[in-house]
């Protein structure tokens, strides 16, 4: 009899082993199914890629990408596919100008634009002056210099721009902090010095 007994365990403790291994692909499969899906399909990445790099090089014209013209005619281009409003264009020209101005007063002037564009600009105004104000501290504690700031301000407002072309200025704040962070550390980590 106690051979019966083991096998009806054994067949239990199968057939629940069975039930639980069962479920997980199912319940792993229900939460991938909520997941929100990309604005766009993955396949479209290169497309768009080279339709936002034809729009910057349009943008840019001879200027170059890390230049103080060439950030303030990224924030044009921002202006041009109405992701930002005249007055945070103005909070950005301002930060870029802080950004190319005198080393020893950059932190301070971008404090006080950050602290006005918190209570007065757009989301997309307000985490592009972060990154630039982070992005200050980040070079001085590192000894860095402008290029990684320029960089980091060159990549929030080009992927800002990107990400408004995906779905609008939510998007635009997710593509600020992804091209910055891009920039930042191809400038911050490729280049000694």
């Amino acid at each position: 009899m106690k051979p019966k007994e083991i096998s009806r365990r054994q067949f239990a403790t199968a057939v629940s082993s069975v039930g639980v291994g069962t479920l997980i692909p199912g319940a792993l499969a229900q939460e991938r199914a909520q997941e929100p899906k990309p604005p766009y399909p993955p396949t479209d990445a290169g497309g768009i890629h080279g339709d936002m790099l034809g729009r910057i090089s349009d943008g840019l014209g001879d200027s170059e990408i890390r230049t103080k013209e060439g950030l303030l005619k990224l924030v044009a281009l921002l202006q041009q596919v109405d992701v930002i409003s005249e007055q945070d264009a103005a909070m950005l020209r301002e930060t870029i100008e802080a950004i190319f101005s005198d080393s020893k007063t950059t932190a301070s002037k971008i404090d006080k634009i950050y602290a006005e564009a918190k209570e007065k600009a757009g989301e997309v105004t307000v985490a592009i002056i972060s990154i630039a104000k982070n992005s200050v501290e980040f070079a001085k504690r590192h000894g860095k210099t402008i290029l990684v700031v320029a960089s980091d301000v060159s990549g929030a407002l080009t992927g800002a721009a990107t990400g408004a072309k995906l779905g609008g200025r939510a998007l635009a704040v997710v593509g600020a902090l992804a091209g910055a962070v891009a920039s930042s550390a191809e400038a911050a980590f490729s280049h000694k010095g």
